[in-house]
């Protein structure tokens, strides 16, 4: 043990949804929060348009609501 012991009993980590398809991005995500393994997730985003990224993100974010929390990956 290092610093006296354990502080945290679970370390979040984000699960990337890179597949660019929203409708199956949602479904990935929608089996990770079902098998209670991820809750967070990054998009990667920047190889299309502005708009069509925007939309990408919040039809994913519109899908999963206040159960996941959605971040993104612009490169």
């Amino acid at each position: 043990m290092i610093g006296g012991g354990r502080v945290r009993e679970r370390f979040p980590v984000a699960w990337t949804l890179a597949s660019g398809d929203t409708q199956r991005d949602i479904d990935e995500a929608e089996q990770m929060l079902a098998a209670r393994r991820h809750n967070i997730f990054k998009l990667k985003i920047g190889k299309r348009t502005v708009r069509d990224d925007v939309q990408h993100v919040a039809a994913i974010k519109q899908a999963l609501g206040d159960r996941a929390s959605v971040r993104v990956d612009v490169n």
